[in-house]
């Protein structure tokens, strides 16, 4: 009978299960990220590019009210300002609330030209009522100072193309949507953030994969939040997602 034994690179014999076990370590520590391949391949849908365009004609552009709660934001206020003053769109304004800021965001937004929007406002925002949270309340406010047929809620720490706008209202109105959710580039400049940032992505693609028909499996990024008006106004605007910390997936629940 002949026995077969291999041989470590001392010289010394290796029983079976050791031998088979140099194998399954890597096999093993493979197999998770195999599992998220696999799930991003095959469960999570991903998102469509907007429609390219060069123009939306003016009797096919709705107005917009560009909302931006801004509270404590003039690291990011001008350049967010700069970059949607110059949309193409050929009909929008710009309101930003203040928030009751303790820095300069207000003076700044104040300092910015209008550019190609018919009116860019500031408002330093009322106390917080009882019972919302600053960002709802914000949003709130800055629906009452514009009477836009379309919405656009954006944070102040984005940019936006020039074109942006307009390729967002034409996949609005091709897709006749209540909420439109436009995904941005992240910058993530920092170890941390290159660290942090993708594990934060991540999770929610586990938490929401497909985005499917039940309103519990709403979603949207507070970022970039277009809505026609009378959507808005039909599931009570963000008083009805007041006291939500997550004012952006309550919104997306809601209109779901």
């Amino acid at each position: 009978m002949r026995l077969n034994v291999k041989i470590s690179p001392d010289g010394l014999p290796i029983s079976w299960p050791s031998w088979q076990s140099t194998f399954m370590i890597p096999i093993l520590l493979a197999l998770p990220w195999a599992g998220i391949i696999a799930f991003l391949l095959l469960v999570v849908r991903p998102a469509r590019e907007l429609p390219v365009i060069m123009a939306l004609p003016r009797e096919r552009a709705p107005s917009v009210g560009v909302i931006i709660p801004a509270r404590d934001e003039a690291m990011n206020i001008e350049a967010c300002l700069a970059s949607l003053t110059k949309s193409s769109y050929p009909d929008f304004e710009i309101i930003v609330v203040g928030d009751r800021s303790d820095d300069e965001t207000a003076e700044l937004a104040r300092a910015i030209s209008p550019g190609n929007a018919k009116r860019l406002v500031v408002i330093d925002g009322e106390e917080l009522p009882e019972g919302w949270m600053g960002k709802a309340w914000a949003c709130q406010q800055g629906v009452r100072a514009t009477s836009a047929q379309l919405l656009l809620f954006a944070d102040a720490d984005t940019t936006h193309g020039e074109a942006l706008l307009g390729r967002s209202v034409t996949e609005l109105q091709k897709e006749g949507a209540d909420l439109l959710n436009v995904l941005g580039f992240q910058l993530m400049e920092s170890f941390w953030e290159r660290l942090v940032q993708p594990q934060i992505f991540m999770a929610v693609l586990f938490r929401y994969p497909g985005l499917d028909s039940r309103w519990e499996g709403g979603l949207a990024n507070g970022q970039f939040m277009l809505m026609p008006r009378n959507s808005y106004e039909a599931i009570g605007g963000h008083e009805s997602v007041r006291d939500r910390v997550l004012e952006d997936i309550a919104l997306a629940q809601a209109v779901k």
